[in-house]
């Protein structure tokens, strides 16, 4: 047995800028981009956007990556998760692993795909519920990877 593991085993081993939750890594955005463009970003750092596996995760992300401009009003407080039915509207998956949602958290009324243009999700703060909103809007995002 390693001496000293307690110490070291609360460490980060996360890259710098991300956060750790559980085994995955996570990264805050200072910059609003578009879905895609998002996707990109995260590709580039070794992951993809955000995949919300469980309440104790989503309420994770809610309370240590939200953007600061949370305070003023709700349309700032949208962060751009994994979630999309571009393929099958409707179905929605996991972009990343190409996954169906095993887990939802679902506004109430949502996903609508208002004026059939809302493919991508967003998680809200501070109800850390989800909508469809369009893809073409730029908003914040959260990146993923496992350790």
């Amino acid at each position: 047995m390693l001496s000293g593991w307690g110490y070291w085993s609360g460490l980060s081993i996360c890259d710098p800028g991300w956060f750790q939750f559980e085994d995955h890594c996570y990264f805050k955005s200072k910059e609003k981009l578009t879905w895609s463009n998002a996707r990109l970003q995260c590709e580039r750092g070794g992951g993809y956007l955000v995949e919300i596996e469980s309440m104790k995760e989503n309420d994770w992300i809610i309370n240590k990556l939200t953007p600061a401009q949370c305070t003023i009003h709700w349309i700032l407080c949208v962060i751009w998760i994994g979630a999309t039915d571009q393929e099958v509207d409707g179905q929605f998956i996991w972009d990343g692993s190409r996954e169906k949602l095993n887990f939802i958290n679902w506004r109430s009324g949502e996903p609508n795909n208002y004026q059939q243009q809302e493919d991508c999700a967003v998680v809200n703060y501070p109800s850390g519920e989800w909508c469809d909103f369009p893809c073409s809007d730029k908003h914040y995002y959260i990146c993923e990877k496992k350790l």
